[in-house]
């Protein structure tokens, strides 16, 4: 459950999985609900993929469930961004995780403010319709607690 202080609603963003193909999410995602799960750090791709195996089940279950894990960069420049993106593929030999990886390079203080996300020591998970609307989410590690609420917000249809 969301409180009315964090935001309801996350508009489309521009990246490139690491295969190089530009993706808008969520609103480009090929299924909806998207699950989004949002770092800030190299050293959260831990808790990444604990969320990742920790949502196996649903993503499995879910036909229509697309899935991004989405690293949020600072911009720098092109030749940074390059680096970036080529650093991050060397060390993710699979095609299809590939394109679940989506960098996002922006202001990574101005998106957490954007979206009620108060420290880029935690890692987000969003559960969000293809129109932007925010329908779970999550921080931190995942618990047994968040992946029945996000069953359950599976089984909700979106209002």
């Amino acid at each position: 459950m969301m409180s009315q202080d964090i935001p309801c609603h996350m508009t489309s963003f521009c990246g490139k999985d690491l295969n190089g193909q530009a993706v808008t999410l969520p609103q480009g995602a090929p299924g909806s609900p998207c699950l989004l799960f949002f770092a800030f750090w190299r050293s959260q791709q831990a808790q990444v993929d604990a969320w990742l195996e920790a949502c196996s089940p649903q993503i499995q279950a879910q036909a229509d469930l697309s899935y991004y894990e989405v690293p949020v960069i600072r911009r720098g420049t092109a030749l940074f961004r390059w680096w970036v993106q080529l650093g991050m593929k060397s060390g993710v030999r699979d095609f299809e995780r590939r394109r679940h990886s989506v960098t996002h390079h922006t202001d990574p203080e101005a998106f957490r403010r954007l979206y009620g996300m108060p420290t880029a020591g935690q890692v987000y998970v969003l559960l969000v319709t293809r129109e932007g609307r925010i329908l779970w989410r999550a921080e931190g590690q995942p618990t047994n607690e968040a992946i029945r609420e996000l069953a359950a917000a599976l089984e909700t249809p979106p209002r």
